[in-house]
């Protein structure tokens, strides 16, 4: 903090195509030019200083997810999105092929871009109490929901549980590794899984296959394809054959859910830096 970043619990980290660095603080919107910080909160338009998500779209607009609604920074200006609740903690951001906006809101479930609007998404079968969301290299839209994982392909909703092979029917962060696989993790202590679309094929690794921890609140994934986890127990990496922990100090659901910032498909690139949360 002492350096200029408004607080050291860090959520999302993105970098804009100017090269700016944005980070997310319970604290305000943080951004580094490569020589300083600048905090942006409340009075410069934000709904709130509590930032849960930030993404940045095809067209270069961020968008920010926070406690109280969802805002919009394009054009050196921040302005609140209208159309969506106010109320709502907006926590997963994507954008399909289409160029739509997809948000998950805690408690409040998943919204889908149509024009000016955004409409709630409802799958048959399902509910998203606090959902997370991936959109993959095929173009489809991945849900972690209350009832199992669902999949839009763009025409037809399916929805997999643990009838299909997965450990649990409360998978929670989502990511897909460099051969088109899905890894995801549960709310519950269930280890991670990974879904292989060519086999349609679930796997479930837990302490058993040597996971340090089967509570995983994070998953990133590196250009080598290692797969990085974070758990009650710091942070895994498993290159497919081993697990490797790089943290042997237990650690609370709280402080393991800031690991999300410190993943490897959320660093981010300043000047020749690496940032991580």
């Amino acid at each position: 903090m002492r350096d200029g970043l408004a607080d050291n619990l860090v959520w999302p980290i993105v970098r804009d195509r100017q090269g700016y660095l944005w980070v997310g603080t319970r604290r305000g919107l943080n951004r580094f030019d490569g020589r300083r910080w600048t905090v942006y909160t409340e009075k410069d338009g934000l709904p709130s200083e509590f930032v849960r998500s930030l993404f940045l779209d095809s067209r270069g607009r961020l968008w920010i997810g926070t406690l109280r609604g969802l805002a919009l920074y394009e054009n050196g200006r921040f302005h609140r999105v209208p159309g969506f609740p106010h109320e709502a903690s907006v926590m997963s951001i994507v954008e399909d092929r289409q160029g739509r906006i997809w948000l998950a809101a805690q408690n409040l479930g998943v919204f889908r871009q149509n024009g000016e609007r955004f409409i709630p998404v409802e799958v048959p079968g399902q509910a998203f109490t606090d959902a997370r969301l991936l959109v993959d290299r095929r173009g489809h839209v991945w849900i972690s929901g209350d009832m199992g994982l669902s999949r839009w392909d763009g025409r037809h909703w399916r929805t997999f549980t643990s009838k299909d092979g997965m450990a649990g029917n409360n998978p929670y962060f989502l990511a897909e590794d460099l051969q088109g696989r899905i890894w995801f993790g549960y709310h519950a202590a269930l280890g991670i899984t990974v879904y292989d679309p060519e086999q349609n094929r679930f796997r479930t690794f837990t302490t058993a296959d040597g996971l340090h921890n089967d509570a995983v609140y994070s998953i990133g994934v590196d250009h080598q394809n290692n797969i990085w986890i974070g758990t009650s127990r710091g942070v895994d990496r498993f290159d497919g054959e081993h697990f490797v922990n790089y943290s042997p100090l237990e650690a609370t659901p709280a402080t393991s859910r800031m690991l999300a910032a410190s993943l490897p498909t959320r660093t981010a690139r300043c000047g020749s830096a690496r940032w991580t949360g």
